[in-house]
């Protein structure tokens, strides 16, 4: 399994690039490529073509996956190789090891893909999930369809929820105001 660290998104409600934000003494990137390695044979980071990280093994978003979002990561890692992909965001700064751990042990028998399940909105969470390699020909049908919610495929799917052990794990920071009122 491999580690793909999502990072290219625009973060225009953050009013700057999230991937370089310091929670934990270094760029939100470095820290959660950090956290990927022991559980991966390689982890990447997926970037935007603005993006520049030179420094970390990085999968750049295919311009053919222009302007549909997180997709465009997954869909250009297996552009780059077919494996099963441990996926997780930077808009997560309150995952820990043992929610990693958790989440590849609960995923370990999914078919297709594994999230972990907000109980709270009653959704999925695209961005902190086990992708198995074998959904890659779904996810480019569904690229070919128009639709480009990794959400609506996971319930298509029926893809394996799986349930955090602390949901504060779940937060998404987005946002300036949720950054400045973070308690880590």
């Amino acid at each position: 399994m491999n580690g793909l660290v999502i990072a290219g998104g625009k973060s225009s409600r953050m009013g700057q690039d999230k991937a370089q934000i310091n929670y934990y003494g270094k760029p939100q990137y470095e820290h959660v490529y950090n956290m990927l390695t022991p559980y991966c044979k390689d982890v990447f980071i997926s970037t935007n073509s603005t993006q520049n990280i030179m420094q970390f093994p990085t999968i750049t978003d295919a311009i053919k996956y222009n302007n549909i979002g997180p997709m465009a990561a997954l869909l250009s890692a297996y552009d780059f190789i077919k494996t099963d992909w441990l996926v997780l965001a930077i808009d997560y700064p309150l995952i820990k090891n043992m929610d990693i751990q958790h989440l590849i042990k609960s995923t370990k028998n999914a078919t297709l893909a594994g999230t972990y399940f907000n109980t709270n909105t009653q959704f999925y969470e695209p961005y902190i999930g086990v992708y198995k390699s074998n959904i890659y020909e779904t996810l480019l049908h569904e690229f070919q369809n128009k639709n480009y919610s990794l959400q609506k495929i996971l319930t298509q799917i029926n893809a394996t929820k799986v349930f955090a052990n602390n949901a504060n794990c779940l937060q998404s920071i987005d946002t300036i105001e949720a950054k400045n009122n973070l308690e880590l």
